[in-house]
């Protein structure tokens, strides 16, 4: 365990492996699950009791995931990490979810050296899942405001998919390092939206083509036509969405009452470096 910081105090934690757990010098202490995460989340950073991804949004995302509709995101990112990254030993995934780009990327750096990734959600039914995805990573329940992570401690910050922190991001990247945001465009998952609502509203896209403190080094937009195979992959895209719960109940089981759905990926890269 590399990086880490005391949710309390800010002191760097230490990992006792013989104990299972992280301490810092003042003396917080924080026991590991037995899935091999770390919940250092603290009770007043919570906004609800369980915040964050459920559990049912969580099984129906990882499913999903894993038949690999969304791989081209994936490769994309990794793609535009390597061109631009030369030495990367350590990576953070803000907002990651059940950990399917955290893996993706951090399989990626595994030819460049020993690299330490560090996953970050308020989820909890979130990071048991990526827990399982992959043992080589650590995985935190924690703020993404003020993540438990030493200021200018790693070389590439993602955000994909999330609400950018942009100071927080910065703070975590050492001089150089690079900052990935990922957004949908206003076509994404359109065949989806089409299904569920008689009337769509406009969805705009905000690039962020402009960070204080960091330069815009590489875009890239990703459109491509996406074909739903099956009933049970119709259900988990809608079960891992806001249109879940904002759909009305009629126009969910008719879309449920499908057996294939024809959609759209319409998603924005950016990548930005750091200033020196």
């Amino acid at each position: 365990m590399k990086h880490l910081t005391c949710p309390v105090c800010e002191k760097t934690l230490r990992y006792l492996p013989e104990e299972r757990r992280l301490l810092c010098e003042q003396g917080h202490s924080f026991d590991q699950a037995r899935q091999g995460y770390f919940n250092l989340l603290l009770s007043q950073q919570k906004k609800s009791k369980q915040p964050g991804d459920t559990p049912d949004m969580v099984a129906a995302r990882s499913a999903f995931l894993n038949t690999g509709y969304y791989a081209p995101i994936a490769a994309t990112a990794v793609r535009l990490v390597q061109a631009h990254g030369d030495t990367l030993t350590d990576y953070c995934d803000l907002a990651c979810g059940e950990g399917y780009y955290t893996q993706a990327l951090h399989a990626s750096f595994s030819d460049t050296g020993p690299t330490t990734s560090t996953g970050i959600d308020i989820s909890t039914p979130a990071i048991k899942a990526a827990a399982r995805r992959s043992k080589a990573i650590q995985w935190l329940v924690a703020s993404m405001v003020k993540a438990p992570l030493e200021t200018a401690s790693q070389d590439v910050v993602t955000c994909l998919f999330c609400r950018l922190d942009t100071a927080e991001a910065l703070r975590l990247l050492r001089p150089n390092g690079l900052l990935l945001v990922v957004e949908t465009g206003p076509k994404h998952l359109d065949g989806l939206r089409q299904a569920l609502y008689t009337e769509l509203r406009e969805k705009t896209s905000a690039p962020a083509r402009q960070i204080d403190g960091a330069l815009l080094i590489a875009q890239e937009h990703l459109y491509a036509s996406l074909e739903i195979q099956t009933g049970e992959d119709i259900s988990n895209l809608l079960s891992m969405t806001p249109h879940y719960w904002r759909a009305t109940d009629t126009a969910k089981q008719a879309l449920l009452a499908l057996n294939r759905l024809h959609t759209h990926i319409d998603v924005h890269f950016h990548l930005f470096r750091k200033n020196a």
